[in-house]
């Protein structure tokens, strides 16, 4: 999500999340439902089950 992005709440389907971290480093997780949440330069994720990717 790009630096001051437009508040967003959205509710998230089965699939892949990854995080990319500012030192190029990335981190997927496989999320089962569940809400995603934009504001004020932060990302809140909010699911029933999560699994680290291999």
């Amino acid at each position: 999500v790009l630096p001051d992005h437009a508040p967003l709440f959205g509710v998230l389907v089965d699939g892949v999340v990854r995080i990319d971290g500012v030192d190029g480093s990335s981190t997927e997780f496989s999320v089962h439902g569940g809400f995603i949440s934009v504001s004020n330069n932060r990302v809140s994720i909010l699911t029933e089950s999560t699994d680290a990717k291999k």
